[in-house]
């Protein structure tokens, strides 16, 4: 009786009642999904006002066209009705701005990076979807991979297509495991090893929650930070230092919480889900001569007395 009645609350537009007490009786039947939201939005995209505000992204993934006019949009504290036409297209995405401005596509509340939910309903009030989430970082979103599916952390794609980590192709290409004067890092200043990543794609990768291992019985060694992104066909180069426990502040590029062994060893990369994306195991290696692919991501290796961190292989 109380969820029932909490419903009822909601959908009067009385704000006391906790969605988590809410059982959701009627689901709609459109194909509309919360595909992105950022709420700690500090310098990723500005608002039409030139504000950077929090947002969310829903996206159809039904065959017809959908006016949001009518629509319900909840979070912890407020709800806040459309009123107003906002036409979603078959297959593509609308941005809503969440700043505490009722007029237009915004609604009347903001987003808590601590913890907060988003419960969205139709013009019948029927349920559409409904997230929860906490602990958002500044500039990265909250969103599903690839559109519709699960949740995780993305470099933002506002109004656009999500990753579809099904088409990557990543490859480590090329790396140094004994560093003396070839090139220093940009952070501290050291000759440490570097691996090189290349993306063997024509679409952006987002790597975020992957694995980079010098340990074959410890896949999560090290776990590439939030919002890192590769360039289709494009190189990303890590620093292998055991520089990750500095503080953000001082980093601005890659760094892992090992070294690479100049004697051989094993390199592991693995997707968030534990799945083996690459891996090589190699022998001893020569002060300032990489080791990698040849051509870019091909299965012949080579050394390269003229190495080329974060570019092309060159014989």
């Amino acid at each position: 009786m109380k969820n029932i009645l909490c419903l009822g609350l909601i959908l009067l537009g009385l704000l006391g009642c906790d969605t988590k007490d809410i059982t959701y009786p009627e689901h709609s039947d459109l194909k509309i999904f919360i595909n992105e939201i950022m709420a700690a939005n500090e310098a990723t995209i500005q608002d039409e006002n030139g504000d950077y505000d929090d947002w969310f992204e829903l996206y159809n993934a039904g065959n017809s066209n959908v006016n949001l006019n009518g629509f319900l949009f909840k979070n912890e504290d407020k709800l806040f009705r459309l009123e107003s036409d906002a036409i979603l297209t078959a297959g593509s995405y609308i941005l809503i701005w969440c700043d505490e401005d009722s007029t237009g596509i915004h609604t009347n509340f903001s987003f808590s990076d601590v913890a907060d939910k988003l419960v969205v309903f139709d013009q019948d009030n029927k349920l559409v979807d409904l997230v929860e989430f906490s602990d958002q970082n500044t500039d990265i979103s909250y969103g599903r991979i690839p559109d519709g599916g699960d949740f995780g952390t993305l470099y933002p794609t506002p109004a656009a297509a999500n990753p579809d980590p099904s088409l990557y192709e990543i490859a480590i290409n090329e790396f140094m495991a004994d560093n003396d004067t070839t090139l220093s890092d940009p952070d501290f200043n050291n000759f440490g090893d570097w691996i090189e990543l290349y993306n063997n794609s024509t679409s952006i990768a987002d790597i975020s929650g992957w694995f980079l291992t010098d340990d074959s019985t410890n896949i999560g060694k090290w776990q590439i930070p939030p919002a890192t992104i590769i360039e289709e066909n494009s190189f990303l180069l890590i620093w292998c230092d055991q520089m990750d426990g500095q503080p953000d502040s001082v980093k601005t590029v890659l760094h892992t919480n090992f070294t690479l062994n100049s004697q051989g060893e094993f390199i592991g990369l693995f997707r968030n889900t534990g799945t083996l994306e690459d891996t090589l195991s190699y022998g001893e290696q020569t002060a300032d001569i990489s080791f990698g692919r040849f051509p870019d991501g091909a299965d012949n290796w080579q050394p390269f007395e003229n190495p080329t961190p974060g570019e092309s292989n060159q014989p």
